[in-house]
């Protein structure tokens, strides 16, 4: 066992649980269960879910997920994206924002393309997530592309707010080019996701 290992508290859905996850995610298995009863339901279990190590219990209604905790899943490109989307989907999972899916389980998920955190990290203002990661506005969640040289749309956002939760984690909205030192800084206008966000 690793030093720190997620615990996850589900209702009474554990076993339902780490079956998909393992089966859905390579590198999962499961490692050690304890029933109720000879026979009965699991009731904890040792596994692990793309080579992270878990600890699970059903620990009844008295604990419920949240967005404050979420799984993130590094993708190479967009079928890979597409590929676990479609899983978690068809699992019965519910699309929020961005990327963000919540399974039938109640876990949050971050379905995310490598090409987004490398834009992300990009030091060049012009080349970072805020200009070419897109987001979408239009009420519909949806997933993240990896294609290269994407740029935002500029059609204005309709709510008038940074249209997703990954577009606050980047630099939008930034300055406007030709600011001057000591002015003051005018955002970009919003602009909707053009990702299969």
């Amino acid at each position: 066992m690793t030093k720190v290992t997620p615990f996850l508290m589900f209702n009474d859905q554990l076993e339902a649980a780490i079956a998909f996850y393992t089966a859905t995610f390579p590198d999962s298995r499961i490692k050690h269960v304890a029933r109720t009863g000879k026979d009965g339901p699991i009731s904890s279990a040792e596994f692990v879910v793309g080579g992270q190590a878990f600890m699970g219990y059903n620990g009844g209604s008295y604990f419920s997920f949240s967005e404050g905790f979420s799984l993130y899943v590094d993708c190479a490109d967009q079928a890979e994206v597409d590929l676990y989307w479609d899983k978690l989907v068809a699992a019965g999972a519910t699309p929020s924002a961005c990327g963000w899916i919540k399974d039938p389980f109640g876990v949050t998920w971050q379905i995310v393309p490598r090409r987004f955190m490398e834009l992300i990290r990009d030091k060049d203002p012009g080349e970072g997530a805020g200009r070419d990661g897109r987001h979408d506005d239009d009420g519909e969640a949806r997933r993240g592309g990896a294609r290269e040289g994407l740029r935002c749309g500029d059609t204005p956002s309709r709510s008038g707010r940074p249209p997703c939760r990954l577009a606050r984690l980047t630099r939008w909205p930034g300055p406007q080019a030709g600011s001057r030192p000591g002015e003051r800084r005018r955002p970009r206008p919003p602009r909707p996701c053009r990702h299969r966000w």
